[in-house]
């Protein structure tokens, strides 16, 4: 059998194993920070993120403001490994102007599960959509790729940090996320973060969550640009919940 084949079979294996003790942990989203957990929605569920965040930069020597409203992620648990994943970039607005954002849909699957001597370890894919308005669109297909690992320190410190790639156009752009967190009891968290790209943006940023219950959680997080390319400060916050709890 050729190496691709036992690829395959492997991955298969991997995605439709017994559901591991963490599948069935307390809510795990994917906001409001730029590093994506390396934790699936489990099977038969449905979780949805959304937010609101504000931007303001410059582009050109002149100053810039966009607000993303409603920005949403779909998370669909397909299987104990394995999650669908459908994002919407919300309605955009900018001065004199607004419309609707792109849309994108993916996949997450956990390759490795954490152990005491290993992070846990997920692949992301996914692509863009071009369904926005003129001027709010990217009018092509952007693919892009992510590995993401996390490792839990006691009970109340985690590790998590992301590389990949994304690919629009005939272009290609590294990134990279590295974020720890904090929970501060069984109801608010904290997180730092220092995110960037190979397009030589590089931010900090900084957030809160608060878990209502175990299904419902708000959050709100700020970031400051650290390079010319970043954006000089942006704000955002949103509510995460999982159906049915």
């Amino acid at each position: 059998m050729s190496r691709l084949p036992q690829f395959g079979v492997m991955l298969l294996l991997v995605i439709f194993n017994a559901a591991p003790a963490w599948a069935q942990a307390d809510l795990v989203t994917d906001r409001p920070d730029q590093t994506e957990s390396a934790v699936t929605v489990e099977p038969g569920k449905i979780q949805i993120e959304t937010g609101v965040l504000f931007t303001r930069g410059k582009s050109g020597g002149a100053t810039s403001e966009v607000t993303e409203a409603l920005g949403t992620l779909l998370r669909i648990g397909l299987s104990d490994r394995l999650e669908l994943r459908i994002g919407f970039d919300g309605f955009i607005l900018v001065p004199g102007a607004s419309g609707l954002g792109d849309a994108s849909l993916g996949a997450k699957v956990v390759i490795a599960e954490e152990t005491a001597d290993r992070p846990q370890v997920a692949v992301l894919v996914e692509t863009s959509v071009p369904i926005g308005d003129d001027g709010f669109t990217s009018a092509d297909y952007a693919p892009s790729a992510r590995l993401a690992l996390s490792k839990d320190f006691g009970d109340s410190l985690g590790i998590g940090f992301n590389v990949g790639a994304e690919f629009p156009e005939d272009d290609e752009i590294l990134f990279y996320t590295l974020a720890a967190g904090v929970g501060i009891d069984d109801k608010n968290g904290f997180f730092l973060e220092i995110f960037g790209d190979s397009e030589s943006s590089h931010s900090f940023d900084a957030g809160w969550t608060y878990l209502v219950k175990s299904n419902l959680q708000f959050d709100v997080a700020a970031g400051v640009g650290l390079s010319d390319e970043a954006p000089d400060w942006f704000v955002g916050l949103g509510i995460s919940v999982r159906l049915p709890d």
